[in-house]
């Protein structure tokens, strides 16, 4: 068994770009009846750890409800080319940045409720043609 390697020391190989920044997901990450899943629900995450390098792009469904996030960073979605169903309802989201949702998207579903919107962009949800079920 090999031995375990220091926070600090992992961290430093990520920052050197020796280890990548994609991680499967900030909370359970599965697959269900061929579905990549990942589910970041209820877990007090911030912006920090929801970054388009650190979900792996085969995600098709993203729960990420229930959590602390005031904002997203942009391109959250660029790399989610697979992304089918978004879970941000219940956090504290006031906005979304200009251009979350790239072009093409795969997005059917996408729940936003319960959060603190004051403004959205104008044509934020232009790109999603696919969407038939948003709340």
């Amino acid at each position: 068994m090999a031995p375990k390697m220091p926070a600090w020391v992992f961290i430093a190989l990520i920052i050197a770009g020796i280890i990548p920044q994609v991680m499967p997901c900030p909370g359970n990450y599965f697959v269900r009846n061929g579905r990549n899943i990942c589910d970041a629900s209820n877990r007090g995450i911030t912006p920090v750890p929801l970054t388009a390098n650190y979900i792996n792009p085969a995600t098709q469904e993203l729960y990420a409800s229930d959590n602390m996030l005031s904002t997203l960073p942009p391109g959250i979605c660029s790399n989610l080319t697979k992304l089918e169903v978004l879970d941000l309802s219940r956090n504290r989201l006031t906005s979304l940045p200009a251009g979350v949702f790239p072009n093409n998207s795969t997005i059917y579903q996408l729940f936003l409720n319960s959060n603190q919107f004051t403004t959205l962009p104008s044509g934020t949800f232009d790109r999603l043609t696919r969407v038939h079920n948003m709340s």
